[in-house]
């Protein structure tokens, strides 16, 4: 897996679905609660699921997020399913490649279509433009 430079920032990259889905149906929990340390106030909170990635991701990082298919939201949704679904996804179903790092800049117009168009790495960087 590719590192940045100590006080570099990384690099981000775009992941998208391989067969050309609109997005990635990612796996997530949430939960309702009430913080006693802000006098009971409700909150929500929610948190994508994450697992070791598979081959073809390691190479730019060290996790990646448990995707679900179609088949799998009702049983998801329900409770049903089990930890067999807790798993990287096959290396053809994600595709990725670096953007620009403006992306990680909280003044970047999030509409802005060319943060995520691909990017040529620097020669050090190791990674192939589009995988």
């Amino acid at each position: 897996m590719h590192r940045a430079k100590k006080g570099t920032p990384p690099q981000p990259y775009y992941f998208t679905d391989a067969h050309g889905a609109p997005a990635l149906s990612i796996a997530g929990i949430f939960d309702r609660w009430n913080d006693p340390e802000n006098e009971g106030r409700e909150m929500l909170s929610c948190s994508m699921l994450t697992t070791a990635p598979n081959p073809h991701i390691a190479k730019v990082h060290d996790r990646q997020v448990v995707t679900l298919g179609p088949d799998q939201f009702s049983a998801w949704l329900d409770g049903s399913v089990g930890t067999e679904t807790l798993v990287p996804a096959p290396e053809e179903a994600i595709r990725y490649w670096p953007v620009s790092k403006r992306i990680n800049k909280v003044s970047a117009d999030r509409g802005d279509k060319t943060l995520i168009e691909p990017v040529t790495l620097e020669p050090e960087s190791g990674t192939a433009l589009l995988v």
